[in-house]
Formats: C-alpha cells, sequence, structure tokens
C-alpha cells in the first residue's frame, strides 16, 4: 500500500444539484430531522424494523434533488424519512 495522498481542493462556488433558496433547503432539512427523529422514537418503543423499498429510495432522491414531480410532502414513511435524513447528512459532510 502506498503512502502517498491526493489533495483535493472544494470548489465553493459550483451550485448544489438543484434549484432551492437557502430557505426552502434549511426548511426540507429541519422537516427531515424532525421524520428521522420520530422514526428514531418509534423503533425505541417497538417500531419493527424498517424495511426499505426501492420505490422509498426513489422518492428520497427526487425531493432531496429538489424534483418538482415529487413534493416533500411525499416523505411520509419511515423509510423515506431514513434515506433522506442520510442524504442530507452526507451532503452536510461532504460540503
Amino acid at each position: 500500500m502506498s503512502d502517498e495522498f491526493i489533495l483535493v481542493t472544494p470548489e465553493l462556488d459550483v451550485p448544489p444539484p438543484f434549484d432551492w433558496t437557502a430557505d426552502q433547503i434549511f426548511d426540507i432539512h429541519e422537516r427531515a430531522k424532525l421524520a428521522f427523529n420520530t422514526v428514531e422514537f418509534l423503533r425505541a418503543n417497538g417500531l419493527d424494523d424498517v424495511e426499505i423499498k426501492e420505490a422509498d429510495r426513489k422518492d428520497a432522491r427526487a425531493v432531496f434533488m429538489g424534483s418538482p414531480a415529487v413534493p416533500p410532502e411525499s416523505i411520509n414513511t419511515p423509510a423515506k424519512a431514513l434515506i433522506l435524513s442520510a442524504l442530507l447528512n452526507e451532503y452536510d459532510l461532504d460540503v
């Protein structure tokens, strides 16, 4: 294994891959956090394991990307809430 590293410099002037205002981004992030916290509360109080289906992934990704075809209100299942939260957390870490 090599001890070489690759220096990566982020380009901060590249816009996010969606067309939302800062307020909309904050709103969806807060909604996702509340939904995720609700799922975690339900899990702690006996909710069975959440089965994640491909349709859940598709809807969560569409909301994350700002698709007009899938409104934020469609995040209405525990699986979708978990996926959207993971996407937002990953985006937060990348940016």
